[in-house]
């Protein structure tokens, strides 16, 4: 949905972007709660859930048929652009930078591993995992 917003936005329709998530989701999830509350009279969190995804499904579905509707037309004329040299050139430091990532994210659960037992592995990977959420509301709060 977001990159449907974005592509509407580019074509200057500013208002038919923010229609999917401001008007037609909430619309469609208010409707589809009380229809289930109307039939069952109790709603359980896992319903909620799936009205939720079914709602989201429902608005992509027709933001999708809107952005076709919009600018199909003018994609088919729009010729692909293939520079394949220069994409390899340009992903290949992401994926340097992904591989010493994961590799310095992991090492120190492998080299617990050589030491201690699966327990001790697990608590600390929660441990690990729990200071990253700290890390990252650091990140986001500087």
């Amino acid at each position: 949905m977001s990159l449907s917003q974005v592509v509407l936005q580019g074509m200057k329709k500013i208002v038919w972007s923010q229609v999917g998530e401001k008007i037609i989701r909430p619309t469609i999830l208010i409707a589809l709660v009380i229809t289930f509350y109307l039939f069952s009279k109790q709603i359980s969190l896992p319903k909620l859930i799936w009205i939720n995804v079914l709602s989201i499904a429902i608005t992509l579905i027709v933001i999708l048929i809107f952005c076709k509707k919009t600018i199909g037309s003018k994609l088919k004329i729009i010729k692909a652009e293939y520079d394949l040299k220069n994409w390899m050139a340009a992903s290949m430091s992401f994926f340097v930078v992904d591989i010493l990532y994961n590799f310095n994210a992991r090492i120190s659960i492998f080299l617990l591993g050589i030491f201690k037992s699966e327990e001790s592995i697990g608590i600390f990977n929660i441990a690990l995992r729990v200071g990253e959420i700290i890390s990252f509301s650091l990140v986001i709060i500087n």
